[in-house]
């Protein structure tokens, strides 16, 4: 295919100016005749291959510029290209920013950095491993001394489909090492040999190097002072750099590879991992395996060797690769550096430290044992992790609160907990890394430097390098003799010290020098000393002095404070009365929690209720737990909180504070598939379980018997849903056909329904809405509601009404979302409904919003159950396919007036049987969680696969068929004109020729074939009339006249595919883009898949 659709590119395009690298004499690989732009083809075409060539793939373009930062696209700004394979071979689209790219393209630049891509597609055009959704391709990047056409020819004898383009750097020769990191890691003094030098780069060096590589080496100069320091400096054979991208047969989701989100993302790792080493047999660069990891496109220095390849063959299947767990790939290397208790597996040293890794294999143990009192952590994450960081203000010098690396192992996102320290500026001349969190508790601080290298926060190089500025020069043997004789040490600092030393360096010195209790004289005799030394004048040294003493007495007092319990109002300043009082708030917090956050707002709970926290509550709450005092001549006595301190502690920021993500008044399930049972707030969770006075639930077996899940379907289906005409059935037809192979998608979807608030924490991601749709007023669908509402909440449901203003609409869901009511009800909505805000909510994992009545805007998420109820009503496409319908027809005029009900005041039966129903719930939920979570895959409905795999096999686990089986009627009752028109426009496309290509506007040929003209046809497809698709440049007189307006219609159409059903068969249409050279237009092609 490549050669019959190239054919015009092969003639016209420049030939490639790539050169084979020198290599060693090697088995070459099979190189085909036929070149695209400047790639050379290899292997042979297959017919996996051009399947996959016409479907499209989805990566996020951008650029990164590393002393450009304001140039480079910021988190959140990766724009999601789609384009077929065939387009990002040949030219698409671009990336928005007027430069047009593709795989086969190498052109000549100045730079390395510049335009990139990220193989796949993440929430929000965000760029970090958390945010990603799908990978459409795997890519590596090797730089380890590996044969370029060595390479190529293994993934020939494979068979397998890659796409390959050297690097910017490709065939460099030479390597500067750092000489006194060599010396200090090979522990010796003087020059190393060839063999040390070997030995350094196996062991320590950032990259991971071939051997045949490395047998290539031999030291050009010893010892040779450069710009950025002494450096040794090495020939080398050139070493190829280069990056192979392998388009997957079927992207993949992330979140569907394991059930927990970090669990899969290992599973992402091991199998780039296992593609490197155990179907390749090579080093790569182990940062590929975040699937983040952006790739720069493909570029050369002028007149430089480079080379693009496109090798042939069947398209990778994922599950085809054989894992190699990443730990392992680092352990082999790493057991070079370990002692033999740790290469024994046994995850800690001899000291009992836990064992921590860089990337590249280090000991960051080894590290921690030389820096542990020279390293500035603090400082390193505000240079170059300022978007991790969660500062309140109120931080003490070289303090820095920051993101928690094993944040989603957190019951929430957010808060303040985290903090990192730097050595200098800690109590016991340390730096540390510390999470308060649960899930934090006991975790050692290189854990925490550990997973940030892991997602790449920093590069680690900056531990180890002495002129970045985060290392404090080592301390001289000196500082070694006891505490008496610092002083004197410290005042000859020109053993250490000169005019480049950095003031971090010298405030240490001052400050252990302070510390340690020395006199006026020994400081005196250190200042003049550093005068003459160093860069700093009298004035400067004297200032910093005065900083250190301020700063040890102001820790010095909040720690008598916190020793005696209480602080004197008149006796202390304000920031020791705010920190006493914050102090007080803080640990009351930690022990009983009382006050919260939601969406960055303070909250507390009553009666099981949020509601906003005053100024006046808060002052309450801080008198409550801050013992403030008065000092008369006589005595001391309590007094309240001064009012500066209230408003200034109330208008700060509580993000230290935990987020509750709601309250429950019966038993729920956590992340986990933990009963929560005890009452009070859960951290893990994120919940406060507040039961109600008077329900027992009856205990849930750990493994439900097959007699007790059948019993819970029985109280729920035949005892509570049976009454109601769920999909057109009676009472004894439900009961009858319920747990039949095809089951009734109207009592699975109810069930469905039924279950979701108990077990929401088992799954990550958006809930569809529920459309209790009904034929005729009186069918039930409030009543049902109620229902629903009465066993999750104990109370019947709290109806909303759609606004008419898309701006009120906006609020009234931002302040429902910030309630976190467990239910969500629109009550009887109007018979036509189009809501881009309320599409917008179901979906989006968080909500951007104005609350109601005020101008406080939060972002929040939606963790509760949406449910709609309305007559016979219309939605837009954009709302249908985000609902699951339980619809409801007695088949009758009046519904009101059916009798023969089991229960005649179902809400009371309800209510004197909530108990045993909440456990019904309970029971074939944790069915589901003793046979081990199984994930239904049978129906998955788009942007909700959490939720349609996880309650899916919650109800497929129970025996209960029919799930989301009613979504074409769903489709037809529902769905707008715009719908409607498009179903009509498939119908007539079926009537056309297998295969056909068609043009927006003209009639000009594709590689041989004929094509259609497009907008001819829309003019005649509606029985000869055109076909009447609103917003699309439809003129009701002329028809359709603009060739581009109709480019749109089948851009449009190609983005998703299109199902009819044709004489009771379901057809499924995609639309193919192909790209036509020679007229540089697209032409589109009508495949037809049958379904069923």
């Amino acid at each position: 295919m490549l050669d019959d659709t190239y054919a015009v590119i092969e003639i016209d395009a420049p030939t490639s100016a790539a050169a084979t690298s020198a290599a060693p004499t090697r088995e070459s690989p099979t190189e085909k005749s036929a070149e695209v732009f400047d790639a050379v083809l290899y292997g042979n075409e297959t017919p996996a291959m051009v399947e996959l060539l016409n479907k499209p793939a989805t990566m996020m373009m951008g650029h990164m510029w590393a002393n450009r930062p304001r140039q480079s696209t910021p988190d959140g700004g990766w724009k999601p290209v789609e384009q077929t394979w065939t387009q990002w071979l040949v030219g698409g689209d671009g990336d928005g920013t007027g430069s047009t790219w593709n795989f086969t393209r190498h052109p000549v630049g100045t730079d390395k950095e510049g335009q990139c891509i990220v193989l796949g597609e993440s929430i929000g055009g965000a760029r970090k491993s958390k945010g990603m959704r799908s990978m459409t391709a795997m890519g590596l990047d090797i730089d380890s001394g590996a044969h370029l056409d060595h390479v190529i020819a293994k993934i020939e004898d494979l068979g397998l489909f890659c796409l390959i383009y050297t690097s910017f750097n490709h065939t460099k020769r030479g390597l500067h090492l750092k000489r006194d990191d060599v010396l200090r890691r090979l522990k010796i003094h003087a020059d190393p040999t060839l063999e040390q030098v070997i030995d350094y780069l196996r062991r320590f060096d950032k990259n991971r190097y071939e051997d045949d590589f490395l047998a290539g080496i031999s030291i050009a100069e010893a010892k040779k002072q450069i710009e950025s320091g002494v450096v040794i400096v090495l020939d080398t054979p050139p070493l190829e750099k280069f990056r192979i991208v392998f388009p997957l047969e079927t992207p993949v989701t992330i979140i569907d590879l394991a059930e927990t989100h970090d669990a899969a993302l290992s599973v992402w790792e091991d199998k780039i991992t296992g593609l490197a080493q155990n179907m390749l047999g090579i080093h790569f660069d182990v940062s590929c395996t975040d699937c983040s990891r952006l790739f720069f496109t493909g570029r050369h220095p002028k007149n430089a060797v480079f080379k693009t390849a496109i090798v042939q063959g069947n398209p990778l299947k994922f599950e085809d690769i054989v894992p190699m767990k990443k730990a392992y790939y680092l352990k082999s290397r790493m057991a070079q550096n370990q002692n033999p208790y740790e290469v024994a597996g046994a995850g800690t040293r001899f000291d009992g430290t836990p064992a921590a890794y860089t990337q590249s294999g280090i000991s960051l143990n080894d590290w921690h044992r030389e820096c542990k009192d020279r390293f500035l952590l603090a400082d390193l994450l505000e240079h170059h992790c300022d978007d991790r960081l969660r500062n309140t203000g109120s931080e003490a010098n070289g303090h820095v609160h920051v993101e928690c690396p094993f944040e989603g192992e957190h019951g929430s996102e957010g808060g303040t907990g985290t903090m990192a320290i730097n050595c200098i500026d800690s109590q016991n001349d340390y730096w540390t890394w510390f999470c308060k969190h649960d899930a934090c508790q006991g975790r050692h601080k290189l854990a925490f430097v550990e997973e940030a290298l892991r997602q790449n926060w920093f590069g680690e190089e900056l531990l180890f390098d002495n002129d970045a500025g985060f290392l404090l020069p080592p301390a001289d043997d000196e500082d070694e003799e006891e505490e008496g004789e610092v002083i004197e040490d410290s005042a000859r600092p020109a053993t250490v010290f000169d005019k480049n030393t950095p003031e971090a360096a010298i405030r240490a010195r001052l400050k252990k020098l302070v510390k340690s209790g020395a006199d006026k004289v020994g400081i005196k005799n250190a200042k003049d000393e550093l005068i003459a030394t160093t860069a700093l004048s009298r004035r400067d040294l004297n200032g910093m002095v005065s900083d250190i003493e301020k700063e040890l007495a102001k820790a010095a007092r909040r720690a008598d404070l916190s020793a005696i319990g209480g602080a004197d109002v008149d006796e202390l300043g304000f920031d020791e009365l705010w920190g006493f009082g914050e102090d007080c708030m803080r640990k009351a917090n930690a022990d009983k929690p009382f006050l919260f956050t939601v969406a960055g707002q303070l909250t507390e709970v009553g009666d099981s209720k949020l509601g906003d926290v005053t100024m006046g509550r808060y002052e309450h709450h801080l008198n409550r737990v801050a013992n403030f005092t008065k000092s008369t001549e006589k005595s001391s006595k309590r007094t309240n909180a001064p009012f500066a301190v209230v408003r200034h502690l109330f208008h700060g920021d509580h993000q230290g504070l935990p987020e509750l993500r709601g309250v429950v008044t019966t038993p729920t399930f956590t992340a986990k598939g933990k009963l929560l049972m005890t009452p009070g707030f859960d951290a893990t969770s994120g919940l406060i379980y507040e039961p109600h006075a008077g329900l027992i639930v009856p205990d849930v077996s750990p493994v439900p018997t097959a007699e007790e899940v059948n019993r819970a379907t029985r109280l729920i289906v035949e005892e509570t849903l049976a009454d109601f005409p769920l999909g057109g059935l009676t009472r004894a037809q439900i009961i009858d056909q319920y747990k039949s192979d095809v089951g009734v998608p109207a009592v699975a979807n109810a069930v469905a329904l039924f279950m979701l608030p108990f077990g929401r924490e088992l799954f990550d991601g958006p809930t569809p809405a529920a459309l209790l749709s009904k034929y005729a007023p009186g069918s039930g669908a409030s009543l049902l509601s109620d229902v629903f509402s009465l066993i999750v909440t104990g109370e019947p449901a709290s109806a909303l009404t759609i606004p008419k203003s898309p701006e009120e609409f906006t609020k009234i869901i931002a302040t429902v979302l910030k309630s976190r009511q467990a239910i969500v009800l629109f009550d009887n909505i109007p018979p036509s409904v189009d809501s881009g805000e309320f599409a917008s909510a179901l979906t989006s994992g968080k909500f951007q919003a104005r609350l109601l009545n005020t101008n406080t805007s939060i972002d929040i998420e939606a963790r509760c159950a949406w449910v709609l109820t309305g007559n016979n009503v219309t939605l837009s496409s954009e709302l249908v396919r985000r609902l699951y319908m339980i619809d409801l027809n007695a088949r009758m005029a009046h519904p009101e007036r059916r009798t023969g009900f089991r229960h005649a005041d179902i809400r009371g039966w309800v209510r004197e049987n909530r108990g045993e129903l909440v456990w019904a719930c309970l029971t074939l939920i944790q069915n589901y969680v003793a046979k081990g979570m199984p994930r239904q895959n049978d129906e998955v409905l788009a942007s909700f696969e959490n939720w349609s795999r996880v309650i899916g096999g919650m109800l497929k686990a129970a025996g209960i068929n029919g799930f989301m089986g009613n979504r074409a009627q769903l489709q037809e009752t529902a769905a707008d004109a715009a719908s409607d028109a498009m179903a009509d426009l498939c119908r007539a496309i079926f009537e056309l020729p297998r295969g056909t290509h068609v043009r927006a506007g003209s009639e000009a040929p594709y590689a041989g074939r004929s094509t259609l003209n497009f907008m001819k046809f829309l003019n005649i497809a509606d029985d000869g009339q055109p076909a009447r698709l609103p917003n699309t440049g439809y003129d009701r007189v002329d028809g359709y006249t603009r060739p581009a307006a109709v480019g749109k219609i089948l851009a449009a159409m190609a983005r998703l595919p299109h199902e009819i059903e044709v004489e009771k068969v379901r057809w499924q249409l995609d639309v193919v883009p192909l790209y036509c050279s020679k007229t540089k237009a697209t032409v589109f092609r009508f495949d037809w898949t049958q379904l069923s």
